[in-house]
């Protein structure tokens, strides 16, 4: 009798996925492609007041933010309170392989 070789086995994904692969919020930082990530540091940003933050128009979520992958270098973050008081502009560097901490405080 002929034997059929046996399939090779399969191994899990060595990274997470979502529900769909690559779908995102529109007005959501989308992820960055593992090769960009020697070029990008994280975020994470907290704030006594809940808050939308954004970088330009790009909304990059709400807070507490944690971890969040941005380009190596000094970007300004705009923070915009729920509760409709003062919003506050933030200089971050954004240092290789590193996350940067930010607390806001009223």
């Amino acid at each position: 009798p002929v034997v059929a070789p046996a399939a090779p086995p399969t191994r899990a994904p060595s990274h997470r996925t979502r529900a769909v692969r690559g779908a995102h919020l529109p007005d959501e930082a989308p992820p960055v492609a593992p090769a960009a990530q020697a070029r990008t540091g994280r975020l994470s940003l907290r704030a006594s007041t809940p808050a939308q933050v954004y970088e330009g128009d790009r909304r990059l979520g709400h807070t507490p933010l944690m971890g969040i992958t941005l380009p190596i270098g000094r970007h300004t973050l705009r923070v915009v309170p729920d509760d409709d008081s003062e919003t506050q502009e933030v200089d971050v560097e954004i240092e290789p392989s590193a996350e940067s901490s930010v607390a806001l405080r009223r």
